[in-house]
C-alpha cells in the first residue's frame, strides 16, 4: 500500500488524502475500499455468456439453410404452377378462338371435321382457321403444340353440329372444349 499525493490518471487528480492502489491503465486509480478487479473476474458468468460459441453459430446456420431451402422450393413450386396455369389459360383461349371460327362459319362448320392447326400451318390449307393460328402464334405456343378439330351432325344431314375443340401442347397437356355450332 502507498500513499499518492497526486495521482494523474485518465485526466484525473485525486484527493490527497486519498489511499489508492494500482489497477489496470485503462482503469484509472481505483480507492483501497474497493475492489479493483479486472471485469472479466468482476463478471465471470456473464463474460462467458457474451458471445456465440462456434457450435451455437453453426447450428444457427444449418437451421438457417434448411429454412432457406424450404422457402426456395416454395418460390420453385410456385413458378412452375404459374407456368402451368400460364398454358391452361393460353390453351382456353385458343380454344375459344377455334370454337369462334366454327360458328362464325355455320354451315361450313361440318366441312372442318378432321382439321388440325398449328401455329404456322393448318391441314386442309383453309383460310378459315388462319385466326386460330395467328392466335396461337400470339400465345407462344410451342411449334408442337396442335388444335384438333371434331364436328359431328346432330341429326344425320349437315348442321347444327356438336364441335369439339382439343388443344394440345408440351406433350401431355391438353384443353378440350364442345359446343353445338350452326344452328
Amino acid at each position: 500500500m502507498r500513499t499518492n499525493t497526486f495521482a494523474f490518471r485518465k485526466n484525473r487528480v485525486l484527493n490527497p488524502t486519498q489511499t489508492t492502489q494500482s489497477a489496470r491503465f485503462d482503469q484509472g486509480s481505483c480507492p483501497i475500499s474497493q475492489q479493483c478487479i479486472a471485469p472479466s473476474l468482476r463478471n465471470a458468468e456473464a463474460a462467458t455468456q457474451a458471445g456465440l460459441t462456434l457450435i451455437e453459430a453453426m447450428a444457427a446456420l444449418a437451421i438457417f439453410a434448411i429454412g432457406s431451402l424450404g422457402i426456395l422450393s416454395i418460390f420453385l413450386s410456385s413458378f412452375a404452377m404459374t407456368n402451368q396455369n400460364q398454358n391452361l389459360t393460353s390453351g382456353y383461349e385458343i380454344a375459344q378462338s377455334a370454337m369462334g371460327v366454327l360458328r362464325a362459319n355455320g354451315a361450313q362448320a361440318l366441312s372442318l371435321n378432321g382439321a388440325t392447326v398449328n401455329a404456322s400451318q393448318n391441314s386442309n390449307n383453309t383460310t378459315l382457321l388462319n385466326p386460330v393460328s395467328a392466335v396461337m402464334s400470339a400465345y407462344g405456343m410451342p411449334a408442337q403444340s396442335q388444335v384438333t378439330l371434331a364436328v359431328t351432325s346432330l341429326n344425320g344431314n349437315g348442321c347444327p353440329c356438336t364441335a369439339t375443340v382439343t388443344v394440345t401442347w408440351g406433350g401431355a397437356q391438353t384443353y378440350t372444349t364442345q359446343s353445338i355450332v350452326g344452328y
